[in-house]
């Protein structure tokens, strides 16, 4: 065969080729869709999260957070740990001893201020404060740790070291009865009732919640 023949014979059988690999790829192939539901991204799963707007470093952690993370009996010093410059350790457990190892950027307890709904408190003879004394976190709706000394709007004490707002969880707009129980290691045993009033019209829309709770434990420490 001559090679004109030859170049001749490839040209037609790639001219013959070609057509048929069109064709392949025009075949309708069938579509796929996914679909999600986006639940906020990392800033929804995160302990703790920055506001845009601070003036001074500080970190919030949300009462979903809170509720979703953390035993019943739990105070605010366990949920402020997940903060950044913050230390402490539960010695007993969460929320059945007093935790007096909490430092916020190296100040230990006594050397910044706490509030509770913008109300500051502490012991009577210093500026420390008993973690197991009052709020469970059950109570509470969101916590704003402030590690600079503030401004002269901060109500408190020894807000030099930083600043603990504690913010109660707000009342359910609708009315509702609910009763929780809780049992743990070392006969952990906290049970109670939440009731909420849920919109009053004739007070505008006034919303108040009673919870009453119990909680009682033989502790680490003590077996």
């Amino acid at each position: 065969m001559s090679a004109n023949a030859l170049r001749c014979a490839l040209m037609t059988t790639a001219i013959a080729i070609v057509p048929a690999i069109v064709h392949a790829q025009t075949v309708p192939v069938e579509t796929i869709v996914v679909t999600g539901h986006r639940q906020g991204g990392a800033a929804a799963i995160a302990p703790s999260v920055a506001p845009l707007e601070a003036v001074q470093p500080t970190s919030v952690v949300s009462g979903d957070f809170i509720q979703k993370n953390f035993a019943p009996a739990t105070n605010y010093d366990e949920a402020i740990k997940f903060t950044p410059s913050t230390f402490d350790i539960a010695p007993n457990g969460p929320g059945l001893a007093e935790s007096q190892a909490i430092s916020i950027r190296g100040f230990q307890d006594g050397q910044f201020n706490v509030t509770f709904d913008g109300i500051p408190w502490q012991d009577s003879n210093d500026f420390t404060h008993h973690t197991t004394s009052y709020f469970m976190a059950h109570d509470l709706g969101q916590i704003t740790v402030d590690r600079g000394p503030g401004t002269g709007a901060t109500i408190g004490d020894a807000t030099f070291g930083g600043t603990v707002y504690m913010l109660s969880k707000a009342p359910s707009e609708e009315m509702s009865f609910n009763p929780y129980v809780s049992y743990g290691s070392f006969n952990t045993l906290l049970y109670g009732f939440e009731l909420d009033s849920g919109a009053i019209d004739q007070t505008d829309g006034t919303r108040i919640m009673l919870d009453l709770e119990n909680l009682h434990s033989d502790g680490l420490s003590d077996q």
